[in-house]
């Protein structure tokens, strides 16, 4: 799986870059429930023909909204003399949030006979909501229902890329370099951490810069999903 500090870094270097668009919905997680009451879900997996994965599921970061809110969030930022801890200030009544992670952190694996083991690592590089209020970025950039049906999450996320189009190529997918995937049993494991915190007034206007809180929403799934074949 990728390092914290790597994930970090992806997460303040395209912390605005969101989903080009959405996977298929799911149930609420049966594993992999994370520390804080924050999780992810691996919903589906989709195999294609030439033996590529494609990764779908949700991810809800509504206890850490709960911790924002509450002014209790810790986040980190860069000063002169190093990094720094603080608490990030509690957004007013009527601000609206967005809360940003890098869901798409993953490992899938398979075995193959007795001896060999197919395996795929997949590291985030573009952040997506897992928190909602704020539908429209400074950008234009919108924040569908397809993404986030409710304000208040879950979000759904997909395997992913930064500047992939998957409106014109569709969804993406993950290949190895020992083997084809099948469709059939596979392990997926999800290891996600951090978060990236945009503050919007009543009127939609962004108040100061985006804020990451590296140790929020920290969500571990690990379990066999059932692959199916991509149409």
């Amino acid at each position: 799986m990728r390092t914290r500090r790597r994930i970090l870094a992806t997460m303040a270097a395209a912390a605005l870059a969101l989903l080009a668009a959405a996977p298929a919905t799911g149930a609420a997680p049966a594993t992999g429930a994370a520390t804080g009451g924050d999780w992810v879900t691996v919903d589906r997996v989709l195999v294609n023909r030439l033996g590529g994965v494609n990764v779908s599921g949700q991810f809800s970061c509504t206890a850490t909204y709960d911790l924002l809110r509450a002014g209790q969030l810790v986040g980190m930022r860069e000063t002169e003399e190093g990094q720094e801890w603080y608490t990030i200030p509690a957004p007013d009544p009527t601000d609206k949030v967005l809360l940003l992670v890098n869901a798409d952190n993953y490992t899938v694996s398979q075995p193959a006979g007795r001896r060999l083991m197919i395996k795929v690592d997949h590291g985030s590089s573009r952040a997506m909501p897992c928190y909602a209020e704020q539908r429209v970025l400074p950008d234009g950039t919108v924040i569908g229902r397809d993404k986030c049906p409710t304000d208040n999450g879950p979000c759904l996320w997909e395997t992913d890329r930064y500047a992939y189009d998957r409106q014109a190529y569709g969804p993406l997918f993950d290949y190895s370099s020992n083997g084809k995937f099948k469709a059939g049993n596979l392990n997926v494991e999800v290891y996600d951490y951090g978060v990236a915190v945009l503050i919007f007034d009543e009127d939609g206007n962004q108040k100061g810069d985006f804020q990451m809180s590296p140790n929020a929403a920290d969500v571990y799934f690990n379990d066999v999903i059932r692959a199916v074949t991509a149409r």
